[in-house]
């Protein structure tokens, strides 16, 4: 089961698919600019699990996790002893912001 904060990672990670969807159909550029906004929202809140899960933080004050099944500060899977579902989730979001600048730099 997730957390709720895997959920909100989520919400903003998984529309993208869509908006690049309807980006390429109608030959509109100016897509990358929602698409970006959600990877950077996404991203923060990969950043902020990921220090749940480091321990960066207490995850016992933490606002976003507190009526979810599953507890935010678990890590699973861990991969190389570092590299999480919401490090993987940052990485990923800094690979689709960075296309969306190519788009955007190519598209002037």
């Amino acid at each position: 089961l997730a957390c709720n904060l895997c959920w909100y990672i989520r919400i903003f990670s998984y529309p993208t698919v869509f908006i690049s969807a309807i980006g390429l159909y109608t030959n509109d550029k100016n897509v990358a600019y929602s698409i970006a906004s959600l990877s950077v929202i996404a991203i923060l809140f990969c950043i902020y699990k990921y220090g749940l899960e480091r321990l960066w933080w207490e995850s016992t004050k933490s606002f976003l996790c507190m009526a979810g099944t599953a507890t935010c500060s678990e890590a699973k899977p861990l991969y190389f002893g570092f590299i999480s579902l919401s490090f993987m989730g940052a990485i990923i979001n800094s690979i689709i912001i960075w296309c969306c600048l190519k788009v955007l730099k190519n598209s002037q």
